[in-house]
C-alpha cells in the first residue's frame, strides 16, 4: 500500500499520485523506519513543472525520483548562422577580370612596340663607302609644262620608278642635296613622324647596303597627285632584308616631289 503524505490517505500500489491533491504516495512503514516526505511547494499545487521538494521522514523508505514522472523541459539548439556567399562570388569575378587584363596587355603590347620600331627608311650610322656605281639611275625626263601634270599612268610610272631610285641611292651615300630636291616642303613621314628638315638633318651614310633592287612597283594617279607602292629588296652585310613601302607625290614646279612616305620591314 502507498499512502499520501499530505492527507494521510492510503491507495493501491499501482496509482503514484494522490487523487485529491496530486501529491506523490509513499509506500508505508513501520514507525520506527524512516521515509522520505515529500512536500509539494505552492507553485506545484498551481500546476508548476517545478520539482516538488523532499523531507525526511522516520523510517526507512525512499522515493525514487523516476516514479514522479516529472515532465522533461525540451531543449534547444542555437541555429547555425548562413554564410554569406556573394563576397567570395564578387572577390572570383574581380580576380578573373585582372588575369584577363593581364593576358590581353601581354599579347597587344609587344605589336605596339614592334610597329613603333618602324622607321621611313632604314638609315645605319657608319662610315661612307664607295659604292658600285652599275645601280645608279639617270634623272628622269622634266615635263615641258610647268602647270600640267602627266595623265599617263604607265608614263607616271616611269618616272616615279625613277624619283624612288635617286631617292633610295640618296640614302645610302647620305646625299642631302638629292633629298632636298625630291622632297616637298610640306613632307611628312616616318614612324615618328619627322618633318622634310628634320630628315635632311638627320641623314647619314649607310655602308652596310651591298646592292638593291625595287618588286612589284603600282602607281595610282589622281590628277596633279600620285601614290606609288612596292617593295625594296636589300642585300646587306647582315643578311637580306625586304621593306614594304608607299611613297606620295604631288606635281608642283614642272616635277614630282615627295610629300609622304610609309616603311615597313617584312623580312
Amino acid at each position: 500500500m502507498k499512502k499520501c503524505p499530505t492527507c494521510r490517505r492510503s491507495f493501491d500500489d499501482s496509482i503514484t499520485y494522490c487523487l485529491d491533491d496530486g501529491t506523490p504516495l509513499v509506500s508505508e512503514a513501520s514507525p520506527d523506519s524512516e521515509a522520505t516526505l515529500v512536500n509539494p511547494s505552492p507553485a506545484q499545487s498551481a500546476g508548476s513543472n517545478e520539482l516538488p521538494q523532499y523531507t525526511q521522514m522516520p523510517g526507512k523508505a525512499t522515493v525514487s525520483a523516476s516514479q514522479l514522472n516529472v515532465p522533461v523541459m525540451p531543449s534547444y539548439r542555437a541555429t547555425p548562422q548562413t554564410r554569406r556567399v556573394w563576397p567570395w562570388v564578387v572577390a572570383g569575378l574581380a580576380v578573373f577580370f585582372l588575369f584577363a587584363i593581364m593576358i590581353i596587355a601581354a599579347i597587344v603590347i609587344p605589336q605596339i612596340a614592334k610597329k613603333s620600331r618602324n622607321s621611313n627608311r632604314p638609315v645605319v650610322e657608319e662610315p661612307p663607302t664607295p659604292l658600285p656605281s652599275d645601280t645608279s639611275t639617270p634623272a628622269p625626263k622634266e615635263s615641258t609644262s610647268d602647270t600640267e601634270a602627266p595623265t599617263d599612268e604607265d608614263v607616271v610610272l616611269a618616272q616615279l620608278t625613277d624619283l624612288e631610285k635617286q631617292w633610295t641611292q640618296a640614302n645610302i651615300d647620305g646625299d642631302k642635296n638629292a633629298l632636298d630636291r625630291i622632297l616637298a616642303a610640306e613632307y611628312s613621314g616616318g614612324n615618328p613622324p619627322h618633318t622634310r628638315q628634320q630628315y635632311i638633318d638627320e641623314l647619314k651614310p649607310d655602308a652596310t647596303v651591298k646592292s638593291w633592287d625595287f618588286q612589284d612597283l603600282r602607281v595610282d594617279l589622281d590628277g596633279e597627285r600620285a601614290t606609288i607602292d612596292g617593295y625594296l629588296r636589300q642585300e646587306t652585310t647582315r643578311g637580306t632584308e625586304v621593306y614594304s613601302f608607299t611613297d606620295e607625290f604631288v606635281w608642283r614646279d614642272g616635277r614630282w616631289q615627295a610629300t609622304g612616305s610609309r616603311t615597313v620591314r617584312v623580312k
